[in-house]
C-alpha cells in the first residue's frame, strides 16, 4: 500500500511511524510504501513533518482487512490476488491443484485491457501485469482447471 502525505513546504523533514509488524519504504519522504498483513483492527499511521524548529503531525486509522469470496456453497475460490489494492502490478495465487489457462481483464465499462502475464513464478503464483492502466476498479475473469472466476481488483496510483 502506498500513502502520500501533502508536502507541508519544500526543504520539510518526514518521519512516519507505522505500526508494529509493518513493513516500510520513503520513512524520510512525503510517500511511504507498506507491506502490512491484516490487523483485524484499526491501527494508526502517521506521518510527521518538520521545519525551522516547527512541526505538524497527521495521523489516520488503517484498517487492512483480509478479503475472500465463497460460491453459494461456502466453497473458497480456487485463486486469489495479492496484494489487493496494488498499482498494476500483483499476483495470482492459486490452489495446489488448480491449473490457471487463461486471464480476462475487463474495466468497469466492461472494456478489455491489455495484460502482461508471466508463467507461474513460483509453483501456483502467476504475475500480471496490466501497464499503465489508469485508478479504479477492474474484473479479472479466469478459466483454469476446475472452471472459472471472477475476482474484483483496484488499482490505485
Amino acid at each position: 500500500y502506498t500513502y502520500t502525505s501533502a508536502p507541508v513546504i519544500i526543504g520539510a523533514q518526514y518521519d512516519w511511524e507505522v505500526p508494529p509488524g509493518w513493513t516500510a519504504t520513503g520513512q524520510n519522504t512525503p510517500t511511504l510504501t507498506v507491506t502490512a498483513l491484516p490487523s483485524g483492527t484499526p491501527v494508526e499511521l502517521c506521518v510527521n513533518a518538520t521545519m525551522n524548529g516547527c512541526a505538524l503531525q497527521a495521523c489516520m486509522d488503517v484498517l487492512v482487512i483480509d478479503v475472500a469470496i465463497s460460491d453459494k456453497e461456502g466453497n473458497v475460490p480456487y485463486f486469489s490476488v495479492r496484494p489487493n489494492p496494488n498499482q498494476g502490478r500483483f499476483e495470482l495465487v492459486g490452489a495446489a491443484d488448480t491449473r490457471l489457462l487463461q486471464v480476462y481483464v475487463e474495466d468497469a465499462t466492461g472494456r478489455s485491457i491489455p495484460t502482461t502475464m508471466d508463467a507461474a513464478v513460483s509453483g501456483t503464483t502467476t504475475a500480471i501485469d496490466l501497464g499503465d492502466a489508469p485508478p479504479g476498479m477492474y474484473l479479472l475473469r479466469l478459466q483454469h482447471g476446475r472452471g472459472s472466476q471472477v475476482l474484483r481488483i483496484m488499482i490505485g496510483r
